[in-house]
């Protein structure tokens, strides 16, 4: 099919190109998958993190809780404090 340009009817492209083309999607493809790959290790390690962020939060919180459980005394509540201020 011929398409008008203003220097003249379009023709196919050179040899050249042609090769360029064939060349140009398994490296395309092999950058997606580079890409993808990258993605994929970042968002596990960001994942590990939070997770081991989440067990010494929790961890923590329970020993505040367990330093708050017994306020019979004011030994109790002092060490409570102390439990807290660290």
């Amino acid at each position: 099919m011929l398409f008008a340009t203003p220097t003249g009817p379009y023709t196919n492209p050179s040899p050249r190109f042609k090769r360029l083309g064939r060349r140009s999607l398994p490296l395309l493809v092999g950058v997606g998958i580079v890409f993808g790959l990258s993605s994929y290790y970042k968002y596990q390690t960001q994942h590990r993190l939070s997770q081991v962020q989440e067990e010494e939060r929790l961890r923590r919180n329970q020993q505040l809780m367990d330093a708050y459980g017994h306020k019979e005394s004011l030994q109790d509540v002092e060490h409570a404090l102390d439990m807290y201020d660290n």
